[in-house]
């Protein structure tokens, strides 16, 4: 199966809990689980609130070299879908 990696911040995470309001239900699907489930993809959603740019570059960076990924294979699939 093919994996959809997803890095951001709350708007990212799965697991989203609003500080301001910790009453709201946040448990609505996010968008990496809506577009795995419509491409038919496995998901590792690597969101975190308060991500900066710099940190979900680097845990993008991160997760790729430790599963290996190789980018070239990726978006030439990519290319390929457009």
């Amino acid at each position: 199966m093919k994996t959809l990696l997803a890095v951001g911040c709350s708007f990212t995470n799965k697991n989203y809990k609003s500080d301001e309001h910790p009453e709201m239900d946040c448990s609505w699907p996010k968008w990496p689980e809506i577009v795995g489930k419509k491409l038919g993809y496995e998901v590792v959603n690597l969101g975190t609130n308060g991500h900066s740019n710099d940190n979900i570059m680097r845990s993008a960076q991160d997760y790729m070299a430790e599963h290996k990924v190789d980018m070239h294979d990726q978006l030439q699939e990519v290319k390929d879908m457009v």
